[in-house]
């Protein structure tokens, strides 16, 4: 309450008395019924208590004369579910405005953790917790949250769903729609989700596999894989002669979240040394993971994975993206092998062709001398 009066002073704590529904007129003047009057030795708190923040006609000026009776402070106070300054007009925008669920918040804080005050006042810590959970824990969404959804329904064309009536039957019918049709989406992505990494796999194996190693001279890839289950199942994985862990990994969808949210991917919640911050990760793309050590985000999506000439050329963008300028290579030794190690060559698609060109680019930085023209690791 002491928040919502302005640059008066806070009012004091202390003991106060309670009484309920006090007719704050004056004498002949009709009745004007306000809902609880708490008075201390020097200050009369008025409180209007309502669903929402209005004086819904009362007066606020009788009600701050009432408290000014005797020379105390008064301090006119409007409880309620939810507050709108809007429906606050005619002095009640002076009102200090509390909510039942700070109340309620606050109540508990002071309460909760005094062992005595629960023994010896088990009634009243039992009503303080009952309206914690009517009114704290019971929301499963905020007031800005509500809003978005109203707006939401409203640009959708389903707003005149709220004129329904009955209400409860309106509310299950659009229940059991909205369930119908995330499972309808879930199926279906899960069903994209395998075809995206069908053709992801089929593309490592038959082309990256081979480029990778007539690049290196030598059979460097051995084995791509796609066989994980469960959390990992979005993953595809290259193996090296004799390595029982892949050398690298695509990720995508579930998995690339599970890797770089959870921290652990595949090996345990400390693996990995750098992720991408959570606030940054966008998941309609590819991510690329070395051993145990980092995931990267790349430039190529999901959707280019499923065009069949932007899954060639992309995946070997991902490939340049994750090299580093000159050294050391973040995936050494097939990146800077794969590019001859120079840091001054990258490869790239040139307009109208979809032939692979190599193209030459030297710049001067200040802090690395020359560096190729490609984006570091760290951006890929």
């Amino acid at each position: 309450m002491n928040r919502g009066i302005g640059g008066a002073g806070p009012v004091a704590h202390g003991a106060y008395g309670v009484r309920q529904e006090v007719n704050t007129a004056e004498a002949g003047a009709g009745g004007d019924i306000a809902d609880l009057i708490v008075e201390g030795d020097k200050t009369v708190l008025v409180v209007e208590n309502y669903y929402t923040s209005s004086g819904h006609g009362h007066s606020y000026d009788g009600y701050l004369s009432f408290g000014e009776r005797g020379g105390k402070r008064s301090v006119v106070v409007l409880l309620c579910a939810t507050q709108n300054s809007a429906e606050q007009s005619d002095g009640w925008e002076k009102a200090s405005v509390v909510t039942y669920s700070r109340l309620a918040q606050r109540l508990m804080d002071h309460v909760a953790g005094d062992d005595r005050y629960r023994r010896d006042c088990a009634a009243q810590y039992s009503f303080i917790d009952q309206m914690h959970k009517r009114f704290v824990k019971g929301r499963k969404m905020n007031d800005d949250a509500l809003i978005g959804f109203i707006a939401a329904m409203c640009r959708t064309g389903e707003a005149g769903r709220y004129g329904w009536q009955p209400v409860e039957p309106a509310a299950v019918q659009f229940a059991d729609e909205l369930r119908e049709q995330a499972k309808a989406q879930f199926d279906e992505s899960r069903e994209f989700l395998q075809r995206a990494k069908a053709a992801l796999k089929n593309y490592a194996s038959e082309f990256l596999k081979g480029q990778v190693n007539e690049e290196l001279g030598r059979e460097y890839i051995t084995d791509v894989s796609a066989g994980f289950r469960g959390r990992y199942e979005w993953t595809v994985n290259f193996f090296t002669a004799g390595g029982s862990e892949a050398v690298l990994q695509l990720k995508f969808g579930p998995s690339a979240w599970y890797a770089n949210e959870e921290k652990g991917g595949d090996w345990g919640t400390d693996a990995w040394e750098e992720t991408v911050p959570a606030g940054q990760a966008d998941y309609s793309r590819l991510f690329i993971t070395r051993n145990r050590k980092a995931i990267r985000q790349s430039v190529v999506s999901i959707h280019g994975v499923m065009v069949r000439h932007a899954g060639v050329c992309g995946v070997l963008e991902v490939l340049a993206g994750a090299r580093q300028a000159c050294r050391p290579c973040p995936v050494s030794p097939l990146i800077s092998r794969l590019f001859r190690g120079c840091g001054l060559s990258s490869r790239r698609r040139t307009s109208g062709s979809r032939r692979w060109r190599r193209a030459w680019r030297r710049r001067w930085s200040a802090s690395a001398g020359r560096t190729c023209g490609w984006r570091s690791w760290s951006g890929a």
